[in-house]
């Protein structure tokens, strides 16, 4: 590389040969040091030099040429920030938080037990009266205590409102429970429960417009030349409500049957084996 100066002609390139006092060679070309000329103490072969070259082609100053600078480091990386939890990430709760989490839901399943009980009390009558027409004819049911009526009615209140409670109380449960489940536990969750929800309520309807209609005729007409029945209101409406609630538990058997069956404790082969011992169990239920 040659740049013209005021003073001469400056040079850059390698250092092939160096006689101090005499002469210099450059990229092939050999030039004649000055008798003065300012040669650096650190100019050695092999290293990038200037000199400037006079117009009689001698050498009147050689520096060394500085490396570049390097290049400045890279900016150091900004930790990646962490990642945000999966939903299925374990939540870390107190006691503490944990129980008054737990005191929120009752509260609110609570009050809306409450607002649901109170609103039943507007058609509890009518609900009487519909378990009332399930039995024939004008078969009376009879009061033994004067407040018998009155705590039947209030009970048929509390259980209207206990169903129509159910599912803000099913909620809450749900909503307590799941942080603490994984992400495939929650997808069973939230297939299970409209599930089974749908087939309890499918059992109270077949209780009440199959079983029942069929079923009391005959406990009523049984042995009927000899006895007179005539049903206690209290007894009457318990014995209504609990076949209902057992029905609907029954149909929830192949929903427990799946679930079973999906943890390993049963298998096809097992219930194909069992299948005439629960015939026979349920005939003598049936029976019952």
């Amino acid at each position: 590389m040659n740049d013209a100066g005021a003073d001469g002609t400056i040079l850059t390139g390698t250092v092939e040969e160096l006689i101090p006092g005499e002469s210099i060679t450059i990229d092939g070309d050999t030039y004649r040091l000055a008798s003065a000329a300012n040669v650096e103490p650190e100019i050695d072969v092999g290293r990038q030099v200037q000199v400037t070259v006079d117009g009689g082609g001698v050498v009147t100053s050689v520096t060394a040429v500085k490396p570049p600078a390097p290049p400045p480091p890279p900016p150091a990386r900004e930790p990646a920030p962490a990642p945000e939890p999966e939903p299925d990430d374990e939540v870390r709760m107190t006691l503490i938080e944990h129980l008054e989490e737990l005191r929120q839901r009752l509260i609110k399943s609570v009050i809306a037990l409450a607002i649901t009980t109170a609103f039943s009390l507007i058609f509890a009558k009518q609900v009487l009266e519909a378990f009332r027409s399930l039995l024939p004819g004008e078969a009376p049911l009879q009061a033994f205590t004067p407040t018998e009526t009155y705590v039947v009615y209030f009970k048929v209140s509390i259980m209207c409102g206990l169903a129509f409670a159910m599912p803000i109380i099913v909620y809450q449960f749900i909503a307590f429970v799941v942080p603490g489940l994984t992400r495939q536990e929650r997808r069973w969750l939230y297939f299970v429960a409209p599930l089974a929800g749908a087939l309890f309520v499918l059992g109270l309807l077949f209780a009440y417009f199959v079983i029942l209609p069929f079923g009391l005729p005959i406990l009523q007409g049984f042995l009927s030349d000899l006895v007179v029945q005539q049903w206690r209101l209290d007894y009457y409406v318990s014995f209504v409500v609990r076949f209902l609630i057992i029905t609907g538990l029954i149909f929830e058997t192949p929903l427990v049957i799946f679930f079973l069956s999906k943890v390993g404790v049963v298998t096809p082969q097992r219930l194909a084996r069992g299948r005439r011992f629960a015939v026979v169990v349920a005939a003598a239920v049936a029976a019952v």
